[in-house]
């Protein structure tokens, strides 16, 4: 089941409910940031299949970044935060991503891996920017809520 099937019969019901925070996404929400993401990484040129890695701490954003490469079709990984840039370098080129997501957490690995993937045509970073990286929430709220017409369903890939 999608987050947009329970964006639509039950919009207000919690998501995500941050533990630490108490912070709450609603299927609503999160059906749409997955929306305005899907639809950023197309227009950057993504297409069925393509790879894109992330790489996060325990983020209030981290399932709406799942959903937005899901609904484009995409290949995901998601990496762990405790990876060395070494590692996270060798799993992004490994993986053949050519999009990149992050947080401000681990800005100082973001520019670590910026010269080591030049492959990446596009990275994002969630929270804040360093050399070489967009904002994502920026990129977001440029972007259409509206889901495609023709949402492809996506995969993980683990390491």
């Amino acid at each position: 089941m999608y987050p947009g099937d329970l964006a639509t019969s039950h919009p207000k019901k919690p998501a995500v409910i941050m533990a630490k925070t108490g912070e709450v996404i609603t299927y609503a929400e999160l059906h749409e940031r997955a929306s305005r993401l899907c639809n950023v990484l197309l227009a950057a040129g993504l297409r069925r299949g393509d790879h894109v890695a992330f790489c996060m701490e325990n983020h209030p954003r981290f399932l709406e970044v799942v959903w937005g490469c899901h609904y484009a079709g995409l290949v995901y990984t998601a990496c762990s935060s405790r990876l060395t840039s070494e590692e996270l370098t060798y799993i992004i080129g490994d993986c053949e991503a050519k999009a990149y997501i992050t947080s401000s957490y681990k800005s100082a690995q973001a520019q670590d891996i910026h010269e080591t993937c030049p492959q990446l045509s596009l990275k994002l970073m969630i929270d804040g920017v360093v050399t070489g990286y967009g904002s994502y929430e920026d990129s977001l709220a440029n972007s259409s809520p509206v889901p495609p017409s023709n949402m492809l369903d996506g995969i993980d890939m683990l390491y």
